[in-house]
């Protein structure tokens, strides 16, 4: 049995203890291994489990608490039965068969030994799919007339180091002066743009830190203010990028995010007064936000 990641100082001791009854049927066949992952993660503590043959997963359990305690105990009952069902395969059990056939021939026979009582975990602490709520504050740089900012709605779910994220984003139209004359007399005028989208991100997360490649389709408004000509459009607008972003506990449930995205055009946009052009949204562009995380639980 290998154990990795920040696990508790008597992760070791507390679950060979467990471990000490259903390991025996285990050693009967060599090719099975077992690894204990601990993590730790917004909410507290979580213990992947996983038994290998080989290079085969024969199976995997993932287990959360708040606290180590709790998690060291379920851990070990989880591992006990992820080797019952190893076991229970036709090829494992054939072999453990043999082996044990084989050993108890070479050994003086003992009584029957009952078997240890095993109490599933709560089931509060098992968790297929770790769901999130993300609420950000954005500044955009390049996706509009000016720098200018929004709001970022998402959820995401999650299993491992794997995410899949989904939401949408509000920019607030930013202004480009242009020189316009108006009565003979210079006057100030401009052009205004901004933008509705909504995104999806998969993501891959090493530490606290996520990476992911984004792509975002969604709706631009651009108008013209103080012209002679006020006219109002709306087009359609794409972005394909990537995104990075690191998220930290602040307390029990919550977090906070940070994040940054780069973004390429696929719809360039060209707004223009009087065939000049005054502003062009083309090539790169970038978002970056602050906000807070939410996990139900």
């Amino acid at each position: 049995m290998r154990v990795s990641g920040p696990a508790p100082a008597d992760a070791a001791a507390v679950t060979s203890r467990h471990l000490r009854a259903c390991l025996a049927p285990a050693a009967a066949v060599a090719p099975v291994a077992l690894h204990l992952r601990w993590q730790r993660t917004p909410r507290g503590h979580q213990a992947v489990v996983d038994v290998t043959w080989g290079a085969a997963v024969l199976g995997a359990r993932l287990l959360r608490a708040r606290a180590p305690g709790p998690l060291l105990e379920a851990a070990a009952v989880a591992t006990c039965v992820a080797l019952d069902q190893a076991l229970a395969l036709p090829g494992l059990r054939r072999r453990a068969l043999r082996r044990q056939g084989a050993a108890a021939q070479r050994r003086p026979r003992r009584g029957p030994v009952a078997p240890p009582a095993v109490v599933a975990p709560d089931r509060e602490l098992v968790s297929t799919t770790d769901w999130r709520a993300h609420v950000s504050g954005v500044s955009a740089f390049a996706l509009a007339p000016a720098t200018t900012g929004g709001v970022s709605l998402a959820v995401s779910g999650g299993r491992g180091r794997w995410s899949l994220r989904f939401g949408g984003r509000a920019l607030v139209p930013g202004f480009a002066p242009v020189a316009a004359v108006a009565d003979g007399a210079a006057a100030t005028a401009g052009v205004t743009s901004s933008q509705l989208s909504t995104f999806v991100a998969g993501c891959v997360r090493v530490g606290p830190i996520d990476a992911c490649p984004v792509i975002a389709l969604g709706l631009r408004h651009s108008a013209g203010v103080g012209l002679a000509s006020d006219t109002a459009v709306w087009t359609v607008d794409g972005d394909v990028g990537a995104r990075v972003s690191g998220t930290w506990s602040l307390w029990r449930h919550v977090g906070f995010e940070l994040w940054a995205e780069a973004l390429w055009s696929l719809v360039p946009t060209t707004l223009r007064v009087d065939g000049a052009a005054s502003w062009r949204r083309e090539g790169l562009g970038a978002l970056v936000g602050l906000g807070v995380v939410w996990t139900p639980g």
